[in-house]
């Protein structure tokens, strides 16, 4: 998800460039499409480890007064984690 507020965009281009990470780390592309206001989903390209994975978040619960949102996602290995492993993130945001 890509900041607060309303995006009228359906495809969303990132990228990131962290130095003195391990080669997979460096550089990161993501392309993501919003099938849904509440659901994206799409790749994670890493060029120096020339590997490209699904990535995807769901906004399960919108936050209210009084609840935060609840938010589930998957994406590539993290920073530091071994090769090959896959992330899945659930956070609570209010």
């Amino acid at each position: 998800m890509s900041g607060a507020g309303e995006n009228n965009f359906k495809w969303t281009y990132g990228i990131r460039v962290i130095a003195n990470q391990i080669n997979r780390a460096k550089w990161r592309n993501t392309l993501t499409y919003r099938f849904h206001p509440r659901f994206t989903a799409g790749v994670e390209y890493n060029p120096l480890a020339q590997k490209v994975s699904p990535i995807a978040n769901l906004v399960a619960m919108t936050e209210t007064h009084q609840r935060p949102a609840l938010i589930l996602g998957t994406s590539s290995d993290r920073i530091g984690t071994p090769s090959g492993s896959r992330s899945m993130q659930l956070s609570a945001r209010a």
